[in-house]
């Protein structure tokens, strides 16, 4: 059979910090991965808001637990990205998982990396608007200063955007609560219209 395939488990996040500054470039030749999303649960990742350093003494790293902070949907997928752009030999692989609508678009919905071009993608469906979408992507070519540069770029600009929807989502909120007592919105109001007449009609 196939030799056992070796298995490296670590925080994404903290990809340099682990690999000591060595070279990873074409490590790999497959990353499969079921990214943690927030939706269930929170994901996080190593690092406290702000920064911080500290040195854990040798005889406490067996069972130090370190500090860990929010890790955004957005970040974890850019940092997927980068991950795979540098780890991946070319021609190399990554099969990644997503919760999305079943209309989701791969030609735009996803993000994009200059070194891996979309390959294929399916669903499943999970109920009647949402699945979960298998995306593989396949690395085109070498990760070039360049091209880190433009996805700094990328990186900055899908930040921005999803913060500025993030601010005016609990700006929508914060509205919505301060209604006055007994005020509903259209939403609410037609929803118990539609409550009343299946009810007169039944």
């Amino acid at each position: 059979g196939l030799p056992r395939p070796e298995l490296i488990r670590m925080d994404n996040h903290k990809w340099d910090r682990h690999t000591h500054g060595l070279s990873t470039d074409g490590l790999f030749d497959a990353i499969i991965t079921d990214p943690p999303y927030s939706i269930r649960e929170g994901a996080r990742k190593s690092g406290k808001k702000g920064g911080c350093h500290y040195t854990v003494d040798e005889d406490r790293r067996a069972t130090h637990l370190a500090s860990t902070q929010s890790y955004r949907v957005e970040e974890v997928m850019l940092d997927l990205l980068h991950t795979a752009a540098r780890c991946l030999a070319v021609g190399g692989r990554m099969g990644y998982l997503i919760p999305a609508p079943l209309d989701l678009d791969y030609s735009v919905d996803l993000p994009e990396h200059p070194c891996l071009s979309f390959e294929r993608g399916c669903h499943q469906q999970l109920s009647v608007r949402h699945g979960r979408h298998l995306v593989v992507m396949r690395k085109t070519k070498e990760y070039q200063e360049a091209d880190r540069l433009a996805y700094d770029a990328y990186r900055r600009r899908v930040l921005e955007e999803a913060a500025a929807v993030t601010a005016a989502m609990a700006e929508y909120d914060a509205l919505q609560k301060n209604e006055p007592c007994g005020s509903k919105t259209g939403t609410a109001a037609e929803k118990e219209e539609e409550d009343d007449e299946e009810c007169n009609n039944d």
